[in-house]
């Protein structure tokens, strides 16, 4: 046998004497305590928010009173991050005096990074070609990859033109290489020196990015400033009425020894 049992489910309705008044007032209670809960919770949630922003209000009052006192933490003191910097300058000068029939070149052999000295015996100047020469001051890691890059197209050069470049092409060649890495140039600062087509002096100044001038004479590197006026005053001569400007060799050589031990009295950097 199977027996089979259907009841009748309550009514929904607030009628006191019905069944289903109790499963609705017990539904009313639980909301009413849910909603109660909740806006305690709400409640207490602000209190405690308000307490915690009046708190930090009083705390940073305090921190600007002490800060006008100098007295600020040293935890909210402002925080220096060290940045990259791919470049050092390892200073040193280099110097370079044309004349006819002749160029002197000539550059100290100090290399220095801060206030320490790297070596004693490191030559600033490199031949490029029989004729020409490149002086450079700056970092000495960005000179010797611009000599290396430079030595190869020279070498590229002659293997296509069948003879070494001239020292105006020589200058040329180093103003575009120069400007070709205009974007993260080369941290040097050169010179070329040299003999011209006529076997005269050829000196040429540049800046970081290729920028060039033929120059009677040129200094670049950290005693710049110190030998330059002493070059004006002993061959261009501006500021005097009658003068003759040394062009003998052997007058030119003393001047630069006498430049370079004028600098190195100053300039930590050159020796």
């Amino acid at each position: 046998f199977f027996f089979l049992m259907i009841r009748r489910p309550p009514r929904s309705t607030q009628s006191r004497s019905s069944a289903a008044s109790d499963v609705y007032k017990r539904q009313v209670s639980t909301q009413s305590t849910w909603g109660e809960f909740f806006l305690r919770n709400l409640n207490r949630k602000g209190r405690m928010f308000r307490d915690e922003r009046r708190d930090k209000e009083v705390a940073v009052e305090e921190v600007f009173k002490q800060a006008s006192l100098g007295n600020l933490p040293a935890t909210l003191a402002p925080v220096e991050h060290k940045q990259f910097n791919p470049y050092t300058f390892n200073a040193g000068s280099v110097v370079a005096i044309a004349g006819p029939k002749f160029c002197l070149v000539a550059g100290d052999t100090r290399l220095s990074e801060g206030y320490s000295i790297l070596s004693r015996n490191t030559s600033k100047l490199v031949p490029l070609t029989a004729d020409t020469y490149i002086a450079t001051s700056g970092m000495y890691a960005d000179f010797i990859g611009l000599q290396k890059v430079l030595k190869a197209r020279i070498t590229q050069y002659k293997f296509n033109i069948g003879r070494e470049p001239t020292t105006e092409s020589t200058a040329q060649l180093l103003s575009h290489t120069l400007y070709g890495k205009r974007f993260f140039p080369f941290y040097t600062f050169n010179l070329i020196a040299g003999l011209d087509e006529n076997g005269d002096g050829a000196v040429y100044g540049y800046d970081a990015i290729g920028t060039i001038n033929r120059l009677p004479y040129a200094v670049q590197g950290s005693g710049k400033s110190l030998i330059l006026p002493i070059l004006d005053n002993e061959i261009q001569g501006y500021n005097k009425v009658k003068h003759t400007p040394p062009q003998d060799l052997n007058q030119l050589q003393e001047l630069i020894v006498d430049v370079f031990t004028s600098a190195a009295e100053r300039d930590i950097y050159t020796g």
